[in-house]
């Protein structure tokens, strides 16, 4: 998975170089510089662990490095719940075919402001890409197609249908 684009960040911390800024003039050497670094940080690892990994990789006590803003990985949500099963079992009656398993959500989730909400917060994308939709990520022409728009909603209707037997007294949580 680490050797192909399109699923290398799944199986590490990734990172991005955001922002860069130096000089003043074409033909003038800069006399300083900066740059923003942005990581998505895996779990497993800390945003302390990251930034020493990015100063020993400098290797360069005049380089300063700071983290101006961080949010650390979200833990590992428990695959072996009713919840998970609820999700299990709308992906099947949305999608034919299709397996649910465990894996990581690279995206930038709400999935802090729900942590304390829940020992068990599940990210979902319920939709089908394409190789072609990957480079759209942030980029020009974000967009998702109408089919998938039209499965995403039907998805979220069978959770949340599915999730009623979770409050119920045949249900279990």
């Amino acid at each position: 998975m680490g050797f192909k684009p399109a699923t290398n960040a799944a199986v590490r911390t990734t990172t991005a170089i955001t922002m860069f800024n130096a000089g003043i003039k074409s033909n003038v050497l800069a006399n300083s510089a900066e740059v923003t670094v942005n990581h998505r940080v895996m779990a497993g690892d800390t945003i302390e662990s990251v930034l020493e990994h990015d100063i020993a990789a400098i290797n360069d006590d005049r380089i300063k490095v700071e983290v101006v803003e961080g949010v650390e990985a979200s833990p590992i949500s428990d695959p072996h719940t009713a919840a998970f099963r609820e999700v299990e079992r709308s992906v099947k009656q949305t999608f034919e075919g299709v397996l649910t398993a465990p894996g990581l959500m690279i995206a930038a989730t709400d999935t802090k402001h729900y942590l304390e909400l829940s020992h068990n917060v599940y990210r979902f994308q319920p939709i089908l890409l394409e190789p072609s939709d990957l480079p759209r990520f942030h980029g020009i022409d974000e967009r998702i197609s109408t089919h998938n728009l039209i499965k995403m909603a039907h998805f979220y209707y069978r959770l949340i249908k599915n999730a009623q037997s979770l409050n119920s007294p045949q249900g279990s949580a």
